[in-house]
């Protein structure tokens, strides 16, 4: 499974401690250039866990041919993700951005972001379900935008242990 990742929920996964959570999961991730000048600026929250990876090789930097059109509403990296996403012929992107969301799902690109990734753990056995609530403080420490029914929604949906 070819995987391509945006900065947004690798930054979020490593300021959770999960960053690990894709390898366990059973993830290479490729990211582009953009991306990792991206997450791995120092003093940037997860830059020593996404920099470890990368130096582990299940995060892999890949070049890219082309990027988005200049006018884009979209950021560099996201631009970039993009391009590598159709260069590799990406069976998922990784990505947390509403716009890049919708953008990737009228592209016909198979999605999922930092939350998707944590009900995966769970559903897995890899995250506690009472991690979550946690898990979600964590986020909002980093200014993860995250609406209260979303919040809500996911306790209801997960079943009780």
């Amino acid at each position: 499974m070819i995987v391509v990742a945006d900065a947004s929920v690798l930054i979020a996964l490593a300021a959770c401690g999960k960053l690990d959570l894709l390898r366990q999961l059973g993830k290479v991730v490729f990211i582009p250039p953009a991306v990792r000048n991206e997450v791995v600026q120092e003093g940037k929250v997860g830059a020593e866990e996404i920099e470890r990876a990368i130096s582990e090789g299940w995060i892999i930097v890949q070049s890219v041919a082309s990027e988005e059109k200049p006018g884009s509403t979209l950021g560099k990296g996201e631009s970039e993700c993009f391009a590598l996403a159709g260069q590799m012929r990406a069976d998922l992107i990784l990505l947390d951005d509403n716009y890049a969301r919708r953008k990737a799902e009228r592209l016909g690109f198979r999605r999922v972001g930092t939350i998707g990734i944590f009900l995966a753990g769970i559903g897995k056995g890899l995250i506690a379900r009472e991690e979550l609530p946690l898990l979600l403080d964590r986020l909002s420490s980093i200014d993860f935008r995250l609406s209260p029914k979303l919040k809500q929604m996911l306790f209801n949906v997960l079943p009780q242990t």
